[in-house]
Parts: C-alpha cells; sequence; structure tokens
C-alpha cells in the first residue's frame, strides 16, 4: 500500500473489491436495503447496542448480527485495522489475513511478538472461505458487502472500520465496542492522549513556527507520495501541534504526488520519510537510496537543516492505536533524544 492516505484509502477498496468479486456468491445479501440506505450508520462502521444476555448487536451496511458477548475464535479476514485493534486490547484472533495478502508475506513487522497463535491468512484471490470455517469462528470482521455475503453463514460478520485516518478514534472505539472491550479501549486512549499531551508541550518550542510532512516513496520507486492532512500521519503530527507543510493540504483525490524531478516542493522544516519495511522486518532501501541519489534531496530544508528522520511505513498510515503510538515514539526519539 501506498504512504499517502489517500491513495491508501482508495487502495483497500480496491483489494477487497477484487478479493469480493473473485469469491463465488453463495447465500442471501448480507444486508438489508434499509440498512445500506440508513444515513445514520457510519461508514465502514456499525451502530452497537447491548443485549440484557450481555451479546450484542451489531447494524450495519451488511444487515444485522448478533455478537456472542465473549467472542474466543475472532476471524480478521484481511488483517487490516481490526486485526491491530484486537492485538491492542490484548485479544489474538484465531486467523487473520496476512499484510500482502498471500501466506508467504506474513504480518507487518512492527507486530512481532503479539502473533503467537494467529493463522495466517491468504485472501489475494478471494476471501479464504474454507480456511475460515475450518477455525470455528464466533466472529467475523469483514472488509466489504460481498465478503460479508460469502462468510454470513460461517459466523457473524460485522464491518471492520472506516480506514479514515482522522477518525482513528472512532473505528477503535467502534471494534472494542464490539468485542465487549470498551472499558479497554477508553483506558488505552485516555493514556494516549495524555502522552500526546505530554510531548505536545515538551515539543512545542522545537515545532514552533515550523512545517512538517512525511512522505514516501512509491512502490514502484517511479514517485514520491506525501501524506494528507486526512491520513493518520497527518492527524497525530496536528495533534502534537505540529503544522503540516503547505503539500499536505492539496485536494487530491488520486493522492498526493511529487515526482523526483520536483522533489523541491517538500521544502518542510522537517520530513519524517517512511521507509518500506520488507515482511522480515528489514528495510526496504532502494526507495530512500533512489531520493538520496538526486541532485535535490541533500537540498531539502530539512535535510540541510538535520530535520530529516527515517521512520517505518506501515505504522505511519496505518490508522489504528498501535501506529499513533509508534508515531509518538518516532517523534520523541527524533526531536527529544
Amino acid at each position: 500500500m501506498l504512504a499517502s492516505f489517500r491513495i491508501a484509502r482508495r487502495l483497500v477498496p480496491l483489494l477487497v473489491v477484487l478479493l469480493g468479486a473473485s469469491c463465488v456468491n453463495s447465500g442471501s445479501p448480507a444486508s438489508s436495503s434499509s440498512s445500506r440506505e440508513d444515513p445514520a450508520i457510519p461508514e465502514g462502521r456499525g451502530l452497537v447496542t447491548e443485549n440484557p444476555d450481555g451479546s450484542r448487536t451489531v447494524r450495519s451496511a451488511y444487515g444485522t448480527a448478533t455478537v456472542p458477548a465473549h467472542p474466543q475464535r475472532v476471524v480478521s479476514v484481511i488483517g487490516d485495522i481490526d486485526f491491530e485493534t484486537l492485538l491492542a486490547l490484548g485479544m489474538k484472533p484465531v486467523g487473520a489475513g496476512t499484510q500482502g495478502g498471500n501466506l508467504d508475506s506474513g504480518f507487518a513487522p512492527h507486530l512481532a511478538g503479539k502473533l503467537e497463535g494467529v493463522q495466517p491468512l491468504a485472501w489475494s484471490d478471494g476471501a479464504p472461505i474454507e480456511a475460515i470455517a475450518a477455525l470455528k469462528p464466533d466472529l467475523i470482521f469483514v472488509p466489504n458487502e460481498e465478503s460479508a455475503r460469502q462468510l454470513e453463514k460461517v459466523a457473524p460478520v460485522v464491518p471492520r472500520g472506516s480506514w479514515i485516518g482522522t477518525q482513528w478514534k472512532e473505528d477503535f472505539l467502534y471494534l472494542a465496542e464490539v468485542v465487549g472491550r470498551s472499558a479497554d479501549a477508553k483506558r488505552l486512549l485516555s493514556e494516549y492522549e495524555a502522552r500526546a499531551g505530554s510531548l505536545r508541550d515538551r515539543i512545542a518550542p522545537k515545532v514552533a513556527g515550523k512545517t512538517v510532512l512525511s512522505p514516501q516513496v512509491a512502490y514502484d520507486h517511479a514517485q514520491v507520495y506525501v501524506d494528507s492532512d486526512d491520513a493518520l500521519s497527518g492527524a497525530v503530527l496536528t495533534e502534537l501541534g505540529m503544522t503540516l507543510h503547505e503539500v499536505a493540504l492539496r485536494d487530491d483525490e488520486d493522492g498526493i504526488s511529487v515526482s523526483f524531478e520536483q522533489l523541491d516542493q517538500l521544502g518542510a522544516d522537517y520530513l519524517f520519510w517512511q521507509v518500506r519495511q520488507a515482511d522480515d522486518g528489514s528495510i526496504d532501501s532502494k526507495g530512500v537510496e533512489l531520493v538520496k541519489g538526486t541532485p535535490l534531496f541533500s537540498r531539502l530544508p530539512a535535510v540541510a537543516s538535520g530535520g530529516y528522520f527515517e521512520v517505518p511505513n506501515r505504522p505511519w498510515y496505518f490508522p489504528t492505536i498501535l501506529s499513533a503510538q509508534q508515531i509518538l515514539d518516532d517523534v520523541e526519539k527524533a526531536l527529544l533524544q
């Protein structure tokens, strides 16, 4: 996935549409017309109601599902923001999609140490229905309506969150509510916000009057993408009191891109450059090496003044609390240590 949130958000639905299209449709539609058209249902999420027996009813664009009071065997079809939220809440899914959609791609490096017992699922050729059914799940987080239709007879299916960078907190609270961990989520979010507030105060003298960007070389190494103001990085850096450079404010639904020949447009005082991570956790440095080899790189204000920092890419654009915590770690290390 590409670093720009607009690109990432456009790519994720594309992947899951391909996922759904490649599955053989079975069973009745997972969503009713009234659910799909209800404006009260937020994008990518559902409305959760607590039942007297402790179970929860989730009404979404995919229909209505009843979630057990204490789900024990949860599956994340594509290992998305729902997967990272479960891990943050101390829950271990029985199965989750890998970061690249095939078994060889594994899970994201920053999740290492949290994955024992999680069955990797390959989804690039379609939702692995048989593999998921074999896990005997009692709850499945799905990325789109098509996969919901495929899996609704296996277990209750619910949306996995909006994937909107500026709504990562809303997604986190929704996902926690679905699995009955609202109290834990509110505590974790409170701890995060307290730390973010403290860090904001401590870096204030360093960032006053200065601007910041978080770019990344595209997967094909053909250009540079810049995280926009509605990306996770944009949301967290703004929360830390930093001012986004004007490039991040461009309105481009296809993502903010800059060619190597236009690198001088990245005139921010601070650059948190996202570096792609290989599946084994090592750094794929080809993109950064290409950028550093251009004549314009050394002239960038951030590079010339020591405001250039390299950070891992997935945590910086993947809108979860684990990623937001990683951004705080990286900013603190860069500016205060």
